[in-house]
């Protein structure tokens, strides 16, 4: 498919067109009009195989995306927990290595329950168990100007699921 350029562009742009013409090594000079000879179907069929390999490379990363939190160790998780609790509540040492240890203790037993097979039901009500258990174990560890505050951003921690498509409530990491 061949396109031919109007006279009073090509005298506009005369200069900066050869420059291009010579750039891309184009060589389609016919009579005394400038014809460019495009190509296509070359073009559609390597966009096609650009957008495929974006597709591809795009689903690749999406799924290493949301594994993320999955693929740390529980202990990496705790230790996630407590920094983000600490934001919230400034813990002394003693309190942040507390905490740490139960809700170290909470992940693993939360992954324990999770590895079982069974009713999905009856699966969310342990987990919810412990989770509900390590929150009034980390309670006991805090001062009494801490623990609303706490109750606070566990609640917003809730919120914050529930409003997630995948609806799981999580209490951490």
């Amino acid at each position: 498919h061949k396109e031919i350029l109007p006279q009073k562009w090509l005298q506009q742009h005369y200069v900066s067109f050869l420059k291009f013409v010579i750039k891309m090594n184009l060589k389609t000079i016919i009579y005394s009009n400038i014809k460019l000879s495009i190509n296509y179907n070359f073009k559609i069929k390597y966009m096609k195989k650009a957008l495929l390999v974006m597709a591809i490379l795009f689903s690749t990363i999406s799924m290493y995306a949301q594994d993320s939190t999955f693929k740390k160790t529980p202990e990496e998780r705790a230790t996630m927990y407590v920094k983000e609790l600490n934001k919230e509540l400034i813990l002394s040492a003693d309190q942040s290595v507390k905490i740490q240890g139960i809700q170290l203790e909470s992940i693993k037993k939360v992954e324990e329950i999770r590895s079982k097979d069974g009713d999905k039901k009856e699966i969310r009500k342990q987990v919810k168990s412990v989770n509900d258990g390590a929150n009034e174990a980390i309670k006991t560890n805090l001062t009494a100007e801490q623990k609303p505050k706490f109750e606070a951003w566990i609640e917003q921690k809730k919120e914050k699921a529930k409003n997630k498509p995948n609806g799981k409530v999580t209490t951490g990491y």
